[in-house]
């Protein structure tokens, strides 16, 4: 299982508690280290032990998106989505919004917030598991779907590297409500919601930077996030310039909007969802099939107007 809890102090690592703990899947934890090569002059081909220097780490998962049991209360994984450079904005009873946020620029002199993430290995004796962690973290989302499939999010989180500890492990209540699946969904592609789709992908695009710091054990004080390129994948049936002309609005590099909506009846409360981004370019275009179908395989970059507002990227509503 994970855990991701904001620190006090980006850089000063808190262990997560049991609820800041949640069970997911495809766990990686990749630690990294530099090395410096000795080069000393010698009377034989010998190569002198290498020097470990500073350390840090990436931490990743994915895990279905499901929501909160009532609207307007955030779900467990608003966590992810604010170390993953969003902001959270709750109405109560109503909605929960997340949008990009350029708190995390680097702008500023420190970043303003980082994050403990930590995983715990499972041998079926909590006494003795392993803790592996990372501190200051911060990191990048992808959210994807397939018909007949949920959301699933896709984290990926770098920070300063953890000394390796044996470790209780937390005991977690997991969610008991299951994750709406992506049918009765609608999408829209620059106006047009008459296409045919078999689910689409989110990638945030952050750009992660470590801040290197000699002060610190590790090396690495904590990671932030310096920008990002928000793109969206996605591969309609191939319809006629009528329709809508992929061809002629890629050369062109008009703009549109794409929203892809699970909000039916049959979704839960807290768990409608509806993406949004108002304005995109066709980026990548090709042709392409789906079962003998002839489809549009196309990236569509997220882009903002002149003096665009933060957060007017794109938005992520709860209801």
């Amino acid at each position: 299982m994970v855990g991701v809890v904001k620190e006090t102090v980006a850089g000063t690592f808190i262990e997560p508690g049991a609820t800041d703990t949640f069970h997911a899947v495809n766990i990686q934890f990749t630690p990294t280290q530099q090395n410096f090569d000795r080069k000393d002059t010698a009377s034989t081909f010998g190569i002198r032990d290498s020097i470990p220097g500073s350390g840090e780490g990436d931490i990743s998962f994915e895990l279905p998106l499901c929501g909160a049991a009532a609207a307007g209360t955030a779900p467990f994984w608003g966590t992810l989505m604010r170390a993953c450079g969003h902001s959270e904005t709750t109405v109560a009873v109503t909605s929960v919004t997340y949008a990009p946020t350029s708190i995390f620029t680097g702008l500023t002199v420190y970043p303003s917030e980082g994050y403990s993430v930590s995983v715990w290995t499972d041998d079926k004796n909590a006494a003795n598991g392993l803790q592996l962690s990372l501190t200051g973290c911060q990191g990048n989302v992808q959210i994807s779907t397939k018909q007949g499939e949920p959301l699933i999010g896709k984290f990926k989180f770098h920070g300063a590297y953890q000394v390796v500890a044996n470790d209780v492990q937390p005991v977690v209540t997991d969610a008991t409500l299951s994750p709406p699946i992506f049918l009765g969904a609608t999408m829209t592609v620059h106006a047009v919601n008459t296409l045919a789709f078999d689910g689409f992908e989110f990638d945030k695009g952050n750009v992660i930077n470590k801040r290197g710091d000699v002060s610190a054990a590790s090396g690495v004080r904590s990671a932030w996030i310096t920008g990002h390129k928000p793109m969206i994948k996605i591969s309609p049936e191939m319809v006629l310039t009528t329709t809508l002309d992929y061809y002629g609005r890629w050369r062109a590099g008009t703009t549109g909007n794409f929203i892809a909506s699970l909000a039916g009846a049959g979704v839960p409360a807290g768990s409608k969802m509806v993406f949004t981004a108002g304005r995109t370019q066709f980026k990548d275009l090709t042709m392409a099939d789906r079962e003998g179908a002839a489809t549009a395989d196309l990236g569509l970059q997220i882009t903002t107007a002149a003096n665009a507002a933060d957060g007017a990227d794109y938005s992520l509503v709860l209801t």
